[in-house]
């Protein structure tokens, strides 16, 4: 996999499952497992930057006019 194409929704229930597989015994398991399945379904999303508007750019100077008197 690409690591241009990983979502973050993909990296957070990466993590989950890891803590499952790794923590077994622990006391949030039930929060965990439900969490993941809420991400699974959809309930959750994490929010995408919007990014704002064009990107600055420096102000094209006009060549100066050869009729000008100097």
């Amino acid at each position: 996999m690409d690591v241009e194409n990983v979502t973050d929704e993909l990296l957070i229930q990466n993590s989950i499952l890891a803590f499952i597989h790794n923590y077994k015994d622990h006391k949030w398991i039930d929060k965990y497992k439900e969490l993941l399945s809420n991400i699974e379904n959809g309930k959750y999303k994490v929010p995408e930057v919007r990014k704002r508007g064009r990107s600055a750019q420096r102000q094209k100077k006009a060549p100066a006019s050869k009729d000008m008197a100097s």
